[in-house]
Order: C-alpha cells, then structure tokens, then sequence
C-alpha cells in the first residue's frame, strides 16, 4: 500500500478511472479496488506463450484487457483516465520517449503516472552502463515499438544475478564479470529475432535515480518531456527501485523547476553514490 500511495499521492483508486502496465502477477490496483484495465505489450496468451523461463508461472500471471501492441494507446482504450501506474515496466519500453507521450495523451487534466523504477546498481543490470540520453533519441526518431538488436543483445548477454542486500554491501562491479557464454546464446536469440520478427521482452533502458532525472530533463529540453515531477522518492538503504509521479504539464519552466526540485531530494538522502 504503502508504494500505490508513494505513486498516486492522495488520489483514491476506487473513486477513480486508471490504467495498469504490466501488472503481471501481482499488480498494484486489484480489480476490485476501481475501475482499473490492465495493459500490457500484448496479449495474455502471446506473453504466456513467451514465458518458457521465468521464475513466475505463465498460469500465476493476470489477464490483460489491452494488447498495447504497435498502436497508439490513446487509440486502444477507451476514453481518458485519472491516473496510469506501472511498477518495473519503464525499463521494458523500446521507446522511452514515445511511451510517456502516449501515457501523456490519455491522462486527464489533473492525471498521474506512477512510477517504480529499478535502480541498476541493486539488480541484475548491477554491470550495465546506464542508458544515455543518445540511446533515447535513436529509440525515438526510429520509432522503436519493439525491443532493438542492441537493447535484447545488452539486456540478456550483460545481466548478473545480484542481491540488493550484497550490493549495498559491497562494491559488486569488482567482483562480478560478465559471462562469456551468454555472448553466444544472446547472439542466438537476436538472430532468430531478425529471422522470425518475435518480440523479445528486454530491459532496455538501465537508470540509477540521478541518470533518470538526467533523462528526463534532456527529453525536455528536446520537447519530448509534457510532465512535471509531482514527488520523487530515491531508491532508500536495502532497496532496488525508486518511485516517481508525473503530472502532466505544459509549462517547460514547471516542469524544469519540478525537476530540480526532485534532484534536491536525491541530494539529501541517505543512499549510496550514484555512480561506484
């Protein structure tokens, strides 16, 4: 409960019309507790299907009632909504920039997004570099609707397994190295990926809460950003996500202030340092 209301603030889901990305297993608005759909990049059946490793059962996973898919969202559900919320799904969109606009474009006036978002120094992204604002701007003027070459090759040959606990811990980039067999078999799948044009579910986007800030005031000054930073919270000691709500917003010196105001509180919390 305590993380729905880190992303909705004081807003009531029960009284409330709202979206759910991914919700997968365990989404953050039950069915019963609003009017709330569940979207996701396909079907329930097609991410089934997909899922031949995962430490979740396909059966365990909850039905979707939007295949997001290669269409707009604004265009696949119905009417506007009072508030969007998507715990570890940021990092799945091909097109980050893309994403938050089409969110942008169903929100009402006065609308949320809610975000938690993984910070790649406590996951198994832990030896990733994190995404450049460079990275954006390809994924968007190409117009990416499903993951690219790079971001599966980097998202499944780069990844570790890696405890929050160990992480806080202890430097674990001087302990951990990539695994040269996994270069092979992700080579393997991004080859049957240009064969056969499946969709391969991917982290493509790796943030600690500095670089996320970074990203989204870089997207502002490019016109890509229609949001300001409502509250932010930075990943705390033992955690692995942080959480950010975004309300929309057409002022660019609002949303510009909004975010240095996040970046004020990143500065006095009490976490490790951004970069090890």
């Amino acid at each position: 409960m305590e993380r729905l209301v880190r992303l909705l603030g004081d807003r009531d889901p029960a009284a409330l019309k709202g979206l759910e990305i991914g919700p997968c297993h365990a989404p953050l608005v039950a069915k019963g507790a609003g009017d709330v759909l569940y979207v996701d990049y396909a079907t329930t059946e097609e991410i089934r299907a997909a899922w031949t490793k995962t430490m979740v059962a396909a059966c365990d996973m909850h039905e979707v009632d939007v295949a997001w898919g290669d269409r707009r969202l604004a265009d696949v559900v119905p009417g506007p909504v009072d508030y969007v919320v998507a715990s570890h799904v940021i990092e799945h969109a091909p097109d980050l920039a893309g994403w938050l606009a089409e969110i942008r474009e169903v929100l009402k006036p006065g609308g949320v997004l809610g975000l938690a978002v993984p910070d790649r120094r406590f996951t198994f992204d832990l030896l990733r570099p994190t995404s450049t604002l460079g990275e954006v701007v390809e994924a968007h003027l190409l117009g990416y609707r499903r993951p690219s070459i790079r971001q599966v090759f980097d998202s499944y040959a780069l990844t570790r397994p890696n405890a929050a606990a160990e992480a806080w811990a202890a430097d674990r980039t001087r302990t951990l190295k990539p695994v040269p067999a996994k270069l092979h078999t992700t080579f393997a799948t991004v080859q049957a990926m240009m064969a056969d044009g499946r969709y391969v579910d991917s982290h493509c986007w790796v943030f600690t809460p500095a670089s996320f800030l970074d990203t989204l005031e870089g997207m502002l000054a490019l016109g890509w950003f229609g949001y300001a930073v409502e509250a932010f919270f930075p990943t705390e000691a033992g955690g692995m996500e942080f959480q950010v709500r975004l309300a929309p917003e057409t002022d660019a010196d609002v949303a510009l202030a909004s975010i240095q105001a996040a970046r004020g509180t990143l500065a006095v919390a009490a976490v490790a340092p951004e970069d090890r």
